[in-house]
Parts: C-alpha cells; sequence; structure tokens
C-alpha cells in the first residue's frame, strides 16, 4: 500500500488538499498546481470559496490563470477532503494576550480533517 502512495506522488496524481486559503495556503496552492498536482482547497470562509470558484484571485501573487485549472477544486464542504491522499494544514497561530500560541485553529482543522 505504501508504495502505490509513493507511486501516486511522483507520478504527481496523488490528491493534496490544502486547509486554509489566506497568505500561506493558496501561494502553496498556486506552486502545488505548478508542479502538477491536483489540488482541492479548502477553507471556512464561504466568500473565499466563491471567489476561488469563480476563477478569481485575491492573492497578488497567485494569477487567476493557476485559479482557473482544472485539477484545482475550492471548497468549505469537509466531505470533499475524503478524496485527498495528504493534507497539509494552513491556519493561522496567532499569539495569546500571554504570548503563547493559539492553537483553537489547529484544534478546529483537526477535528474537520477527523
Amino acid at each position: 500500500m505504501p508504495n502505490k502512495l509513493i507511486e501516486k506522488f511522483r507520478n504527481r496524481e496523488a490528491r493534496i488538499a490544502v486547509m486554509g486559503l489566506g497568505y500561506v495556503g493558496l501561494p502553496l496552492v498556486r506552486l502545488l498546481l505548478s508542479k502538477g498536482f491536483p489540488v482541492i482547497g479548502f477553507d471556512t470562509d464561504q466568500k473565499k470559496i466563491d471567489t476561488l470558484a469563480g476563477g478569481k484571485s485575491y492573492i497578488q501573487s497567485v494569477p487567476d490563470e493557476i485559479i482557473q485549472k482544472e485539477t484545482f477544486s475550492p471548497t468549505s464542504n469537509p466531505n470533499d477532503l475524503s478524496a485527498a491522499n495528504a493534507i497539509i494544514i494552513c491556519v493561522p497561530t496567532p499569539l495569546t494576550s500571554e504570548g503563547q500560541p493559539d492553537l483553537s485553529y489547529i484544534r478546529n482543522t483537526s477535528k474537520t480533517i477527523g
């Protein structure tokens, strides 16, 4: 089984999900698409998903042409993540007033993946 997954990555057939389509996640989507991977872009912000589904980017370093690739699937439906062979988490980890990382975004994302 692991060898089949490795081959999927080598052949650029592995579907990769990127969770969090902000200033880290969306450029990562651009990179993965440019390398030939099919990508699921997940975000809970429906406005972002609607913009991307309309073929438009909201980040200057990510051209509209990249977003318009047929191998990119923006979604806010967690069920769509089941089609992924790998999931990369790109959500914020702001600091609390005590200077500690706020891990709530990561915890919520982990629950969604589960």
